[in-house]
Protein backbone atom coordinates (compact mmCIF):
# COMPACT_ATOMS: atom_id res chain seq x y z
CA UNK A 1 0.00 0.00 0.00
CA UNK A 2 0.87 3.64 -0.23
CA UNK A 3 2.45 5.76 2.33
CA UNK A 4 0.39 9.10 2.55
CA UNK A 5 1.95 11.74 2.72
CA UNK A 6 1.51 15.73 3.03
CA UNK A 7 3.32 18.55 1.29
CA UNK A 8 4.10 21.16 3.80
CA UNK A 9 3.98 24.53 3.05
CA UNK A 10 4.16 26.74 6.23
CA UNK A 11 3.66 30.16 5.09
CA UNK A 12 0.02 29.21 3.91
CA UNK A 13 -0.18 26.15 5.91
CA UNK A 14 -1.47 24.29 2.82
CA UNK A 15 -1.00 20.70 3.07
CA UNK A 16 -2.50 18.82 -0.45
CA UNK A 17 -2.22 14.73 0.43
CA UNK A 18 0.97 13.23 -1.90
CA UNK A 19 1.47 9.28 -1.78
CA UNK A 20 5.13 7.90 -1.62
CA UNK A 21 5.62 4.78 -3.37
CA UNK A 22 8.52 2.91 -1.50
CA UNK A 23 10.57 1.52 0.16
CA UNK A 24 11.86 2.16 -3.60
CA UNK A 25 13.36 -1.57 -4.04
CA UNK A 26 16.52 -1.14 -6.45
CA UNK A 27 16.46 -4.64 -7.37
CA UNK A 28 13.28 -4.54 -9.09
CA UNK A 29 13.70 -1.19 -10.66
CA UNK A 30 16.56 -1.85 -13.00
CA UNK A 31 15.18 -0.93 -16.31
CA UNK A 32 13.96 2.11 -14.59
CA UNK A 33 17.67 3.56 -14.02
CA UNK A 34 17.28 7.22 -16.47
CA UNK A 35 19.62 7.22 -19.41
CA UNK A 36 19.97 10.89 -18.21
CA UNK A 37 21.27 9.82 -15.29
CA UNK A 38 24.12 7.53 -17.28
CA UNK A 39 24.64 10.76 -19.50
CA UNK A 40 25.67 12.32 -16.93
CA UNK A 41 28.08 10.03 -15.40
CA UNK A 42 25.55 9.06 -12.42
CA UNK A 43 28.05 6.60 -10.33
CA UNK A 44 25.45 6.06 -7.61
CA UNK A 45 22.66 5.05 -10.75
CA UNK A 46 25.41 2.77 -12.82
CA UNK A 47 26.00 1.02 -9.88
CA UNK A 48 22.34 0.03 -8.83
CA UNK A 49 21.62 -3.11 -10.77
CA UNK A 50 24.60 -4.33 -8.49
CA UNK A 51 24.49 -2.87 -5.42
CA UNK A 52 20.99 -3.55 -4.48
CA UNK A 53 21.59 -1.07 -1.11
CA UNK A 54 23.39 1.92 -2.59
CA UNK A 55 22.78 4.24 -0.15
CA UNK A 56 23.34 7.30 -2.61
CA UNK A 57 20.52 6.54 -5.19
CA UNK A 58 18.44 9.34 -4.29
CA UNK A 59 14.70 8.44 -4.93
CA UNK A 60 12.49 9.99 -7.54
CA UNK A 61 9.69 12.95 -7.32
CA UNK A 62 7.18 12.45 -9.50
CA UNK A 63 3.86 14.12 -10.36
CA UNK A 64 0.36 12.21 -9.90
CA UNK A 65 0.35 10.45 -12.88
CA UNK A 66 4.01 8.99 -12.40
CA UNK A 67 5.45 11.26 -15.05
CA UNK A 68 9.30 11.87 -13.28
CA UNK A 69 10.27 15.14 -12.42
CA UNK A 70 13.23 14.75 -10.79
CA UNK A 71 15.61 11.88 -11.39
CA UNK A 72 19.29 10.69 -10.31
CA UNK A 73 21.25 10.85 -7.27
CA UNK A 74 23.50 14.21 -9.43
CA UNK A 75 19.90 15.19 -9.52
CA UNK A 76 18.37 15.63 -13.28
CA UNK A 77 15.15 17.81 -13.18
CA UNK A 78 13.37 17.25 -16.21
CA UNK A 79 10.72 19.84 -16.11
CA UNK A 80 12.99 22.41 -15.94
CA UNK A 81 11.20 25.84 -15.17
CA UNK A 82 7.82 24.23 -14.06
CA UNK A 83 7.61 23.15 -11.06
CA UNK A 84 10.79 24.41 -9.52
CA UNK A 85 10.01 26.25 -6.43
CA UNK A 86 7.94 22.98 -5.89
CA UNK A 87 10.45 20.45 -5.87
CA UNK A 88 13.16 22.45 -4.74
CA UNK A 89 16.99 21.49 -5.36
CA UNK A 90 19.49 19.58 -3.57
CA UNK A 91 23.25 20.92 -2.55
CA UNK A 92 26.78 19.28 -3.34
CA UNK A 93 26.58 16.56 -0.67
CA UNK A 94 23.34 15.47 -2.32
CA UNK A 95 20.84 16.98 0.37
CA UNK A 96 17.62 18.31 0.02
CA UNK A 97 17.80 22.31 0.53
CA UNK A 98 14.21 23.67 -0.74
CA UNK A 99 11.22 22.69 -1.72
CA UNK A 100 10.23 19.20 -1.43
CA UNK A 101 13.63 17.77 -1.99
CA UNK A 102 14.18 18.88 1.73
CA UNK A 103 10.56 18.22 2.88
CA UNK A 104 10.96 14.54 1.86
CA UNK A 105 14.88 14.45 2.18
CA UNK A 106 14.53 11.52 4.76
CA UNK A 107 12.68 9.30 2.05
CA UNK A 108 14.49 10.49 -1.03
CA UNK A 109 17.74 9.71 0.63
CA UNK A 110 16.16 6.48 1.58
CA UNK A 111 15.50 5.79 -2.21
CA UNK A 112 11.76 6.04 -1.82
CA UNK A 113 9.68 8.07 -4.73
CA UNK A 114 7.54 10.69 -3.66
CA UNK A 115 4.76 11.36 -6.02
CA UNK A 116 3.55 14.86 -5.88
CA UNK A 117 -0.40 15.89 -5.82
CA UNK A 118 0.49 18.35 -9.10
CA UNK A 119 -0.61 17.24 -12.58
CA UNK A 120 2.45 18.66 -14.33
CA UNK A 121 0.34 19.56 -17.86
CA UNK A 122 -1.90 21.65 -15.58
CA UNK A 123 1.13 23.20 -13.92
CA UNK A 124 2.33 24.30 -17.45
CA UNK A 125 -1.21 25.86 -18.31
CA UNK A 126 -1.31 27.74 -15.43
CA UNK A 127 2.25 28.78 -16.03
CA UNK A 128 1.32 30.18 -19.45
CA UNK A 129 -1.97 31.35 -18.44
CA UNK A 130 0.24 33.74 -15.35
CA UNK A 131 2.98 34.74 -17.89
CA UNK A 132 0.54 36.42 -20.57
CA UNK A 133 -1.11 38.44 -17.18
CA UNK A 134 2.67 39.68 -16.61
CA UNK A 135 3.01 40.35 -19.88
CA UNK A 136 0.10 42.09 -20.77
CA UNK A 137 0.17 44.43 -17.25
CA UNK A 138 3.89 44.67 -17.38
CA UNK A 139 3.54 42.57 -14.04
CA UNK A 140 6.97 41.56 -11.95
CA UNK A 141 5.24 38.75 -11.05
CA UNK A 142 2.63 36.68 -10.90
CA UNK A 143 1.24 33.20 -9.11
CA UNK A 144 -1.38 30.97 -9.26
CA UNK A 145 -3.07 27.44 -7.34
CA UNK A 146 -5.09 25.02 -8.47
CA UNK A 147 -7.56 22.91 -6.22
CA UNK A 148 -9.32 19.82 -6.72
CA UNK A 149 -12.52 21.15 -5.10
CA UNK A 150 -13.64 17.31 -3.84
CA UNK A 151 -9.54 16.79 -2.12
CA UNK A 152 -8.36 19.81 -1.38
CA UNK A 153 -5.56 18.49 -3.09
CA UNK A 154 -3.12 21.17 -5.10
CA UNK A 155 -3.20 20.18 -8.88
CA UNK A 156 -0.95 23.45 -9.70
CA UNK A 157 0.95 25.69 -7.70
CA UNK A 158 2.99 27.80 -9.88
CA UNK A 159 4.76 31.23 -8.65
CA UNK A 160 6.77 33.51 -11.56
CA UNK A 161 9.64 34.39 -12.11
CA UNK A 162 10.79 31.23 -11.73
CA UNK A 163 13.98 29.23 -12.82
CA UNK A 164 15.54 26.18 -14.38
CA UNK A 165 15.64 23.85 -11.40
CA UNK A 166 19.05 22.12 -13.16
CA UNK A 167 20.72 25.81 -12.99
CA UNK A 168 19.09 26.80 -9.91
CA UNK A 169 22.76 28.53 -8.78
CA UNK A 170 22.90 31.16 -11.32
CA UNK A 171 18.97 32.36 -10.61
CA UNK A 172 18.59 35.62 -8.56
CA UNK A 173 17.15 35.88 -5.41
CA UNK A 174 14.12 37.38 -6.96
CA UNK A 175 13.33 34.42 -9.13
CA UNK A 176 14.08 31.76 -6.45
CA UNK A 177 11.01 33.13 -4.33
CA UNK A 178 8.16 31.26 -4.18
CA UNK A 179 5.28 33.55 -4.52
CA UNK A 180 2.39 31.02 -3.49
CA UNK A 181 3.97 30.53 -0.13
CA UNK A 182 5.61 33.56 0.91
CA UNK A 183 4.33 36.13 -0.97
CA UNK A 184 1.79 38.94 0.84
CA UNK A 185 -1.71 40.22 -1.30
CA UNK A 186 -4.38 42.28 -0.41
CA UNK A 187 -7.54 40.44 -0.90
CA UNK A 188 -9.67 42.85 -3.00
CA UNK A 189 -12.73 41.09 -4.03
CA UNK A 190 -12.48 37.65 -2.45
CA UNK A 191 -13.76 39.88 0.26
CA UNK A 192 -16.86 40.14 -0.84
CA UNK A 193 -17.69 36.44 -1.16
CA UNK A 194 -16.45 36.21 2.81
CA UNK A 195 -18.97 39.48 3.44
CA UNK A 196 -21.77 37.88 1.45
CA UNK A 197 -21.43 34.60 3.68
CA UNK A 198 -21.36 36.71 7.21
CA UNK A 199 -24.46 38.76 6.28
CA UNK A 200 -26.27 35.46 5.04
CA UNK A 201 -24.81 33.69 8.13
CA UNK A 202 -25.72 36.27 10.92
CA UNK A 203 -29.30 36.57 9.60
CA UNK A 204 -28.17 40.63 8.72
CA UNK A 205 -29.83 40.05 5.10
CA UNK A 206 -31.30 36.82 3.11
CA UNK A 207 -30.57 34.97 0.08
CA UNK A 208 -33.73 37.20 -2.11
CA UNK A 209 -32.56 40.74 -0.72
CA UNK A 210 -32.25 43.35 -3.04
CA UNK A 211 -29.80 46.57 -2.50
CA UNK A 212 -29.82 49.86 -4.34
CA UNK A 213 -26.63 50.47 -5.18
CA UNK A 214 -27.12 53.56 -7.51
CA UNK A 215 -26.06 55.97 -4.52
CA UNK A 216 -22.49 56.05 -2.80
CA UNK A 217 -22.96 55.08 1.01
CA UNK A 218 -21.77 57.57 3.64
CA UNK A 219 -19.84 55.64 6.94
CA UNK A 220 -18.80 58.97 9.17
CA UNK A 221 -16.51 61.00 7.26
CA UNK A 222 -16.19 57.69 4.00
CA UNK A 223 -17.74 57.73 1.02
CA UNK A 224 -18.08 54.35 -0.57
CA UNK A 225 -19.06 53.78 -4.54
CA UNK A 226 -19.68 51.06 -6.52
CA UNK A 227 -16.87 50.57 -8.78
CA UNK A 228 -18.76 49.37 -11.73
CA UNK A 229 -22.42 51.60 -10.29
CA UNK A 230 -25.61 49.80 -11.98
CA UNK A 231 -28.66 52.44 -11.61
CA UNK A 232 -30.54 50.07 -10.08
CA UNK A 233 -31.27 47.61 -7.36
CA UNK A 234 -29.23 43.99 -6.93
CA UNK A 235 -29.04 41.23 -5.58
Amino acid sequence: DSIKLRLKIKALELSPKIKAKGPYKLKDQKEKISSNCLAKNDLAAKSAPLNTNAENLRGEIQDRNGRVLASCSSRFYSGLNLASHLIGRTNDQNVGVTGIEKSMNRELAAGDNVVLSIDIDLQKIVREEIQKQIEKFEGVGGAGILLDMQTGEILSAVSLPDFDANDASVASADKHFNRTTHGLYEMGSVFQVLNAAIALDSGTVDINQRFDVSKPIRVSHFTITDYHPRDKPLN
